[in-house]
């Protein structure tokens, strides 16, 4: 199809799509940009994003804390931080954190009674999480 400039912008091949997938912007660059450059600020205005947001965007895009963010991890990221939250929103995150807590307290217990009891209970326990 024809972009916006008249050019054609249908060239995009896979090994094209590959190499912008595999592309990480570090975390100083992101900062920059989105501090200096009006048109970032604005296009994350126009995505819904809220402005208390953006001096956290980084550590909000790099949840691996790598020190570089993915195209994927970009994408990703604003697409879950467009618009309100909402109270599900919120309910869901507490639900995850608490199947967390259950499993790394079983994983904490299993490691503690690991000489008092036999290793194929253990196991079974493990394996269960």
């Amino acid at each position: 199809g024809l972009g916006d400039n008249g050019e054609d912008n249908s060239s995009f091949t896979p090994k094209l799509v590959d190499k912008l997938l595999s592309t990480h912007v570090p975390r100083s660059v992101l900062n920059h940009v989105i501090a200096e450059d009006k048109s970032v600020v604005q296009a994350l205005h126009n995505l819904d994003i809220d402005q208390q947001d953006h001096k956290y965007l980084v550590d909000i895009l790099d949840p691996d804390n790598s020190g570089s963010i993915s195209v994927l991890e970009l994408v990703d990221g604003l697409k879950r931080l467009r618009g309100n939250s909402r109270r599900s929103d919120v309910i869901m995150v507490d639900l995850m954190i608490r199947s967390l807590q259950e499993r790394i307290e079983t994983v904490l217990r299993c490691l503690e009674n690991g000489g008092n009891s036999s290793s194929s209970s253990s196991e079974q326990a493990l394996t269960s999480i």
